[in-house]
Formats: structure tokens, sequence, C-alpha cells
């Protein structure tokens, strides 16, 4: 089985042991040895995706000039959306809710019940 003391990778193929260990997982019949070794394995999958995944840096392009900003608005961008609208309105009925709810319990006076 995996030494996770050894610092060492495990021998096994992946390919073979990795589904293997995966149905005992699934199935709540794995040992702690073998979930340590499919931990190891997936260390040894994520590298290998990890290393696989990293290509060099594109070529720097030749220098260009920024794109002009866009004209000064007086509203923020996008600040009154609909989305920002609906927020607002439901925060609103919300924050309505609760003073009304307040506002009763205290006409009420102490609930006698407790």
């Amino acid at each position: 089985m995996y030494d996770p003391s050894s610092g060492s990778t495990p021998n096994p193929p992946v390919q073979a042991r990795y589904p293997y260990l995966v149905s005992r997982l699934r199935n709540r019949q794995i040992t702690i040895e073998e979930a340590t070794e499919l931990f190891a394995l997936q260390q040894v999958l994520i590298a290998q995706a990890t290393a696989a995944s990293r290509a060099p840096p594109p070529a720097p392009e030749p220098a260009q000039a920024p794109p002009p900003p866009p004209p000064p608005t007086t509203l923020g961008p996008g600040v009154f959306s609909d989305d920002n609208i609906a927020l607002g309105l439901l925060a609103m009925g919300v924050g309505t809710g609760l003073l009304a709810a307040v506002m009763k319990r205290a006409q009420a006076g102490p609930n006698p019940t407790r």
C-alpha cells in the first residue's frame, strides 16, 4: 500500500486502481489505507492535469493605444438597472414589513403567554 510518510507517489497505474478505489468509496467499504491511496492518486491526477494545462505565456503583442474612455454619465453604469431596482423594492418591502411588525408589537404591549 501507499506510505504517506515516504513522500513518493504510488506505483500502481492510475487507470487500473483509481476506479476500483472510487467504487469502494461509493459503496462505503473503503479502508483507511485505501482512502490514503485514493487521496494520493487524486493528487497525482491533479498534478498531471495542472502540468498539462500550463502553457507557455503568449508572446506580448505590440503596444497599442488604449481605447478611449467612455463618455462620463451623470448616473453610474448599472446603478439603476432592472435587477437593482427590483432588489431595492424588495428591500423596501421587507423593511416596511419589519417596521409594521415592530409597531404592532409595541402597541400590543408585552406578551401575556410568557
